[in-house]
Order: C-alpha cells, then structure tokens, then sequence
C-alpha cells in the first residue's frame, strides 16, 4: 500500500527524498554533526534577539530591501550548485582521493541547500513582515517576525561569508591532488631518464 502511495507521488518529490536521504547517509558518517547543527543556529538566536528588541526602528523599506537582497542572494547560490564538483583536475585523483573529494562536495553541496534554505525562508519572514505591517489587527504580532525575520538573516549573513572559504577548500584540494600527480609524473620521467643512462 505504501510503495502504491509513494508511486503516485510526483517524480520530482520521489527525486527530492531519495537525494535527502543520500545526504543524510552520508552526514550521518560526520563525527559531532548533530552538536554542529545546533552551534550553527547560534546566529539565529542572536539575530531572533536582536529583531525581537529593535522591531520598533524596522520599516517597509527595511523589509523590502532584506526581501531583494535573499532573493538575489538565493538566486547566486543556485547557481554555485550547479557548478560545484566541477573542478579541472578532478579526474587525476586516485581512490582514496576520489572518495574524501566526494564527501567535501556532498557536504558542501548540503551546506548550499542549508544556506539556500535560509534565504527562502528569510523572503517569507519578510513577506510576512510586510502583510502583519499592513494589516493593524495582526500588528502584535510584528515584534515575533521580526525576530524571525532577523535571525534568518543573521544566519543566511553568517553562511553567506562562509562559502567562499568552503568553496576555496573545494579547489584547493583539488589543486593539491593536481600537484601531487604532476610531482609523480615528474619523478617518473626522471627515473626513466636514469635508467635510460645506466644501459
């Protein structure tokens, strides 16, 4: 009955849970993953604070601007997925460099999903924002999205600022492994040349 239901389900979604629970497999092999989490939602809490307290100063210009800069912001990560694990040199890697090279762009790639996720979710907040702004009788509920509102933007910042340095661990391990095979090549041909000499 189950796998009836499932096979009903659009393949998008069916496409959807089995790359999630790829990525859960491959998280669960992280040691502390769980204690990360839970620390990477320190920013949140710092901006839920913040946004809670400074409500009042917020205005509709405020809100829009934050609306426009996440759905650009979205748009760019978008785009960096596509593009990551497409690395000149990652064809050179052995075995056991294939395989740590692998698990660097799953979890980077979860980290994008993560960061994507938070830009969404800080349009919504924002959207909210507006709607609770415009509508006096919702209007006690304005310092709550706030808080929302500004902890995912405290959050989406945070990652933001940390992608570049994922990224750049990406390449440079990519580019270290390109070296090592260049050096082995070279020792090769050297060696070669020895033994040539030597009959």
């Amino acid at each position: 009955m189950r796998n009836k239901f499932y096979s009903m389900l659009p393949d998008e979604f069916l496409s959807a849970c089995k790359a999630k629970s790829d990525i859960e497999n491959h998280l669960g092999k992280i040691d502390y993953y769980n204690l990360k989490v839970i620390v990477s939602f320190i920013p949140f809490l710092v901006g839920a604070g913040l946004g809670y307290f400074l409500n009042e100063f917020l205005s509709p210009n405020a809100a829009l601007a934050i609306l426009t800069v996440s759905g650009v912001l979205a748009g760019f990560v978008v785009t960096m997925m596509l593009f990551t694990g497409k690395v000149d040199g990652a064809q050179s890697l052995n075995l056991e460099q294939a395989v740590d090279y692998r698990r660097k762009v799953v979890y980077l790639l979860w980290s994008q999903i993560t960061s994507l996720g938070c830009y969404l979710l800080t349009i919504v907040a924002s959207i909210l924002w507006l709607a609770f702004k415009e509508i006096e009788s919702l209007s006690s509920g304005l310092p709550f999205i706030s808080a929302v509102m500004i902890g995912f933007v405290s959050v989406s910042l945070a990652r933001t600022f940390l992608l570049p340095y994922q990224i750049f661990e990406l390449h440079n391990f990519s580019l270290n492994s390109l070296v090592e095979k260049k050096k082995s090549e070279e020792s090769y041909k050297v060696k070669k040349i020895r033994e040539d000499l030597l009959k």
